[in-house]
């Protein structure tokens, strides 16, 4: 049924916007435009603690320490690829969670924060144990949209910005199946949520690569 309602979705809108690569391993794609909704209707965020401002695409999600929302059907394991446009800022909160796949410590965390030295503005990644894990990807600045795409294995992370490759490496990510997705801040420790905007969030239950990557980054202001 899902596969059915998300193959005639994708038709209707006339660009792929839900199957963008047409192997139907887009789990979802949220526009956060006044709505944490998945646009399939398959995994939509329960709405806790949202606002939405201007996104790069009509509205976005307004991330701050206090912003989350909860996503307890997808909880597909690695791997997996995150497809968002960020506008990174240097304030209020240096470090914060941005998405989140774990059960207490058990599970992954993508956090974005900035340098307090030169201001400028970067994400990392770390498991249930470690912090970070694998390489940082770094902004060339704050207050400014930018595409990413984060694609993850058990064994291995890659960032491209704005459709290039940037930074790759190993790392030992945690596999858990039956934790939920969430954005922003959760009740874990001490933890505060990212700040920034967030919009266009895709998920997909497989890896991309740099070719896949420009290919969201070129096309996503058709599925605005």
């Amino acid at each position: 049924m899902a596969i059915n309602k998300r193959l005639i979705k994708s038709n209707d809108e006339g660009g792929g916007c839900l199957d963008p690569f047409g192997d139907q391993t887009q789990l979802a794609l949220y526009k956060f435009n006044n709505t944490v909704n998945d646009e399939t209707g398959d995994y939509n965020f329960s709405q806790n603690t949202t606002s939405y401002t201007t996104g790069e695409f009509n509205e976005g999600l307004q991330m701050s320490n206090f912003t989350y929302v909860r996503n307890s059907g997808l909880t597909n394991g690695l791997p997996l690829s995150f497809s968002f446009w960020y506008y990174p800022v240097t304030t209020p909160v240096p470090l914060g969670l941005l998405i989140n796949k774990r059960v207490g410590f058990n599970g992954f965390s993508i956090t974005s924060g900035y340098s307090a030295s030169d201001g400028k503005p970067y994400m990392i990644a770390n498991n249930s144990t470690s912090f970070p894990v694998g390489p940082i990807l770094l902004f060339p600045n704050a207050n400014v949209w930018y595409h990413v795409v984060i694609s993850m294995t058990t064994s291995s992370i890659a960032y491209f910005l704005n459709g290039a490759a940037n930074v790759s490496g190993s790392g030992g990510f945690t596999n858990n199946t039956t934790a939920d997705l969430w954005l922003g801040h959760i009740a874990l420790g001490n933890w505060n949520g990212a700040a920034g905007r967030l919009d266009q969030l895709r998920v997909f239950n497989r890896t991309l690569d740099q070719t896949e990557a420009n290919y969201l980054y070129t096309t996503d202001s058709a599925c605005g």
